[in-house]
């Protein structure tokens, strides 16, 4: 298993913490702190673990500016309002809100080359705090450091040996790349509890 590939190919974008890297796309963004992220073939999704709080995050080629995009609207039933023209580290973008009978949504687009990249947050109650999150996301979006493109390496295991003085959070402060590393380190393990004995090997979660 020493050396085994883990979770996602780089080349469909890769999510590290709470940063989502794509290196064949050229961009990175981070993410708000309270949302678990998933990376599927179509979109990136954000969820909180209440499930008032979601995020979508997805790509699309399209002509339109960012704010005719926004202006034609996203989702049936939601006007796009306050609609803001801006720049995002030097891309064209614009930013709007939008509300229906149960949701509040902050969305966002970023024209970068022919691509315009789409940010949907909903939540039940948007806040002046939660709407700062979701802004302080939005204006993360950049292009990639040459050197982080390069750098960019698929999540592997490793194993560790647990010597007496070993601790689980000896082991999983190991881990890289990975969110709720302890979550992690059961799962690839077979654990159904945080406790580790000395003299037997653990996998590990590493980065390239």
């Amino acid at each position: 298993l020493e050396g085994l590939t883990y979770g996602e190919d780089p080349s469909g974008g890769v999510v590290r913490d709470r940063q989502f890297i794509h290196p064949r796309f050229d961009f990175a963004f981070t993410a708000p702190p309270l949302l678990k992220l998933e990376n599927t073939t179509e979109a990136l999704l954000g969820l909180d673990m209440n499930g008032t709080t979601a995020m979508r995050f997805d790509v699309i080629q399209s002509d339109q500016s960012p704010m005719a995009s926004l202006e034609k609207g996203w989702i049936e039933s939601v006007k796009i309002e306050q609609i803001e023209e801006t720049l995002i580290n030097g891309l064209s973008s614009a930013t709007g809100l939008g509300t229906n009978s149960e949701w509040s949504f902050r969305f966002a687009a970023i024209r970068k080359g022919s691509d315009l990249y789409r940010f949907i947050f909903a939540t039940k109650t948007l806040t002046p705090e939660l709407d700062r999150q979701f802004l302080e996301s939005i204006k993360s979006f950049r292009s990639l450091r040459a050197e982080e493109r390069e750098a960019l390496r698929p999540l592997r295991l490793t194993m560790a040996l647990a010597s007496e003085s070993d601790t689980i959070e000896k082991l999983i402060a190991q881990m890289r790349g990975v969110d709720r590393p302890l979550d992690r380190f059961l799962i690839v393990n077979g654990l159904d509890r945080p406790k580790i004995k000395s003299g037997m090997n653990y996998k590990l979660i590493t980065a390239d």
